[in-house]
């Protein structure tokens, strides 16, 4: 039980971890390629630049909508807690 436990946990924290690692990479690659650009004095597409910074960094933005999603799909603990608090909210009692 605590094997299986701790294996579900793990998934968690991969998702979470491969999430993050999805949404964030895209805004560094960006950002340092940029840095190394201004830093060596080589030109760079002003217009194509913000675009990909505007997007990378609304991809940033958006993990933070993706974890409670993960959280939901993958932790039966999690969504039986947060059916509770809808139920309580509206002044129903849950079952399960």
């Amino acid at each position: 039980l605590a094997i299986k436990r701790e294996t579900r946990a793990t998934r968690v924290v991969a998702a979470i971890l491969v999430a993050f690692l999805i949404c964030w990479i895209p805004y560094f690659c960006i950002t340092v390629y940029r840095g190394i650009c201004t830093g060596l004095s080589i030109p760079v597409n002003k217009r194509l630049h913000v675009s990909l910074f505007m997007v990378s960094s609304w991809l940033g933005y958006a993990h933070s909508c993706f974890n409670p999603i993960i959280y939901t799909c993958l932790n039966k603990s999690f969504r039986r807690t947060i059916r509770r608090m809808f139920c309580c909210c509206r002044g129903r009692t849950c079952k399960n």
